[in-house]
């Protein structure tokens, strides 16, 4: 039987913790004013309660953090609202909680995220930062992503030459999530609710990376014995969680494992971009 290492989340994101505050207390009293502000529309309650988290985790390590809420917002206003955030000197990131307004236009939706100027985009969603990604020239990156990566790190996961399976094609995470695996050597299939025999992919998979929101999606007889198995999926996970540990090698838990991270990536980019520290001086391993 594989003897299953599982991913301490918490742990690690505790320890990045210490690293930010570090940062945010040599920053100048100037810039330890500048804002992180995430526009929250609706009532959507997966919504609410992240949005609380990252507030909860930017005032333990001292970012000045903002909520912008609207029970119902137009796709104008909405735009107005960035505009004017662009413009703020004092704002340094800017985030937009997804999901957007059911009515939206999906060519909107992605039209507001595109409106974030890019050095304040600390979730990389503007067609700018993402498309950096592709070039491999980015300065940001999603930070699900970069939690994933972290996560992969820690484990001392090796890419090259691998075969990594990832389901859910979000630009959130499953798209630019490929595109770096690839661009390390991994080969990278995409799988997302079109496929056909989901199974006959994730069982060829030395890394399998679920980022769908689909509770249970994955079960035990889907993957091979031995695998790295990373769970995106909120808020309960897309593995079946014990049935698949039985089988990896390395494993990360919902909750506990790529969310708190997540949140603690994104506070480290948005150190990034209140003074133009490069994403090298912000290593995971600095201690």
């Amino acid at each position: 039987m594989t003897k299953t290492v599982r991913f301490d989340g918490l742990k690690t994101a505790d320890r990045l913790k210490t690293i930010i505050s570090s940062q945010v207390e040599k920053l100048s009293d100037e810039s330890r004013q500048k804002k992180l502000c995430s526009l929250l529309i609706g009532q959507d309650k997966a919504s609410h309660l992240y949005t609380e988290i990252k507030k909860r985790y930017a005032k333990e390590v001292g970012i000045n953090f903002e909520i912008i809420y609207h029970d119902k917002l137009s796709f104008p206003k909405a735009l107005e609202i960035i505009g004017d955030l662009n413009n703020n000197e004092m704002v340094s990131g800017i985030m937009v909680q997804l999901p957007l307004p059911d009515d939206w236009e999906k060519r909107q939706k992605s039209k507001l995220l595109s409106s974030i100027t890019p050095s304040k985009d600390i979730d990389c969603l503007g067609a700018n930062n993402l498309g950096k990604i592709t070039q491999e020239a980015d300065e940001y990156l999603p930070a699900a992503v970069e939690a994933v990566m972290t996560a992969l790190e820690a484990g001392k996961i090796a890419l090259s030459d691998k075969n990594i399976c990832v389901i859910g094609n979000s630009s959130l995470v499953g798209m630019p999530l490929s595109v770096l695996l690839s661009n390390k050597g991994a080969t990278v299939t995409i799988c997302n609710r079109s496929t056909h025999n989901l199974e006959e992919w994730t069982k060829k998979a030395d890394i399998l990376i679920s980022a769908t929101g689909q509770a249970s999606l994955i079960k035990g007889d889907m993957v091979k014995e031995g695998v790295v198995a990373i769970d995106v999926g909120s808020p309960k996970g897309d593995f079946d969680f014990n049935s698949v540990a039985a089988k990896a090698s390395f494993i990360t838990p919902v909750p506990g494992g790529i969310g708190p991270l997540t949140v603690a990536c994104l506070m480290k980019n948005f150190i990034r971009a209140v003074n133009g520290i490069s994403p090298g001086l912000l290593q995971n391993n600095e201690e």
